[in-house]
């Protein structure tokens, strides 16, 4: 018995036709604005990494369709852009006849990726200090 993660596609092509071609539209969409991410599922969420740090990832479930932006402050920051949809902490929920908008992927996921960034800068630069 094989415990492999299932690849995006195949995670995929076992949903309904709404969900899957809702879920399609923000694949594509984050595959286009940082193309070259690595691509992975776990725990049967699909998601993507930048610099071995996890960026977003999504999902589906009977109820909805979820957008996970994986650690950090970019759903707060973004308080006013997320205003009206179903957030928490770490998570939009959606439904395929309201999907999320292009311009609201491409934002969330280059903010993430921002703070990946500056995060690791301030590591590089705190242990270049302790060298010294």
């Amino acid at each position: 018995m094989s415990t492999a993660s299932p690849t995006i596609d195949e995670y995929l092509a076992k949903l309904p036709d709404a969900s899957r071609m809702a879920l399609r539209e923000l694949l594509e969409t984050i595959r286009a604005t940082v193309p070259g991410m690595e691509e992975r599922a776990s725990r049967g969420v699909p998601f993507f990494r930048y610099r071995n740090r996890r960026v977003v990832g999504f999902g589906a479930t009977a109820r909805h369709l979820s957008f996970y932006i994986m650690e950090g402050e970019v759903l707060r920051t973004h308080a006013a852009e997320l205003h009206g949809l179903d957030v928490s902490s770490t998570v939009i929920r959606f439904s395929s006849a309201k999907p999320l908008s292009r311009r609201l992927i491409r934002t969330l996921v280059l903010a993430r990726i921002a703070e990946i960034d500056r995060a690791l800068e301030r590591s590089t630069s705190r242990s270049m200090s302790e060298k010294r």
